[in-house]
């Protein structure tokens, strides 16, 4: 809920270096207001009959490296073969076991390493969890400021 706004603007969000409108997300929004006001939408309706009526589901648009490792830390066999309700596409995820095998989270035969057990218990990216996890080792973790730790 929008409370307290009397105005709302809506353009289309920029996602991915594309814009990605959503038709259905922008006429829920409209309709989110706790009184009256007015909504100004910052499109054509030319632009606004082009807008998708569904949002690309996030496993095809965002890295799925983090999920995947916790595939395999789960012990639940081939990733490929794994029942995603939403399947990623397949480059996704042949792209994602080779970022994994090339940090270290998991071997050329597909199982998990120890790094990788340490980085499928962090909630961080796989890069970020690397650095952490090494930074630790190397006693280099006490550098970073706890205020910037704690936003990770």
């Amino acid at each position: 809920m929008l409370s307290g706004f009397l105005l709302t603007l809506f353009g289309c969000q920029r996602v991915k270096l594309h814009y990605e409108g959503i038709n259905l997300d922008v006429e829920q929004r409209a309709f989110r207001r706790t009184g009256p006001g007015v909504c100004y939408r910052l499109y054509s309706e030319e632009q606004y009959s082009l807008l998708a009526e569904y949002s690309t589901p996030e496993i095809r648009r965002v890295s799925i490296d983090s999920l995947l490792l916790s595939l395999v830390c789960m012990g639940l066999g081939d990733v490929r073969k794994f029942p995603f309700l939403e399947a990623p596409p397949a480059e996704n995820i042949e792209s994602s076991v080779r970022s994994l095998t090339q940090h270290g989270a998991i071997d050329s035969k597909e199982r998990v390493t120890t790094l990788g057990r340490f980085l499928s218990d962090l909630p961080v990216d796989i890069p970020l969890g690397k650095m952490l996890v090494f930074g630790s080792m190397f006693h280099q973790i006490d550098t970073i400021p706890y205020d910037k730790t704690a936003a990770l």
